[in-house]
C-alpha cells in the first residue's frame, strides 16, 4: 500500500447539486475523456468520487486537469455543463493539487441544442 501511494495521487471530488431537481444522466470527464459510466446527483446530497492520478501522468511541470461535467434536470428539459481546472504535481515526494480561484467549477451553462 506505501509503494502505491508513493506514486498516486488521491483526490477526493466532491459533486453538489445546489439546484431545484436532481441532475440525471451526469457525464463526468476529466481532459475530454468520459472517467465514469453516468450517474445521477440527488438535491442537497453530495457526490463523492475518488480521482486517482498515476505520477507517470505527470510531466515536468505537473498535470493539467480539466473536469467537465453535463447533466440534464428531472424533465429532461435543459442540459447543462459546468468546468473546473485544476492542477496536480509531485513535489519532494509529496502530490499537490493547486487551483486559481478563477478556475473553480463555473457555474451551470444551458447548452442549447
Amino acid at each position: 500500500y506505501l509503494e502505491y501511494m508513493k506514486h498516486h495521487a488521491m483526490l477526493l471530488y466532491t459533486l453538489y447539486n445546489y439546484g431545484a431537481n436532481n441532475a440525471i444522466d451526469v457525464k463526468f470527464e476529466i481532459n475530454g475523456i468520459v472517467a465514469i459510466p453516468p450517474f445521477c446527483v440527488s438535491i442537497n446530497e453530495p457526490k463523492y468520487l475518488v480521482l486517482i492520478f498515476n505520477d507517470d501522468m505527470m510531466g515536468d511541470g505537473g498535470l493539467d486537469v480539466n473536469v467537465k461535467v453535463t447533466y440534464t434536470d428531472i424533465c429532461s428539459t435543459g442540459k447543462y455543463e459546468q468546468q473546473e481546472n485544476f492542477s496536480v504535481f509531485k513535489d519532494n515526494f509529496e502530490f499537490i493539487s493547486s487551483q486559481d480561484f478563477e478556475c473553480k467549477l463555473s457555474s451551470p451553462k444551458e447548452i442549447i441544442k
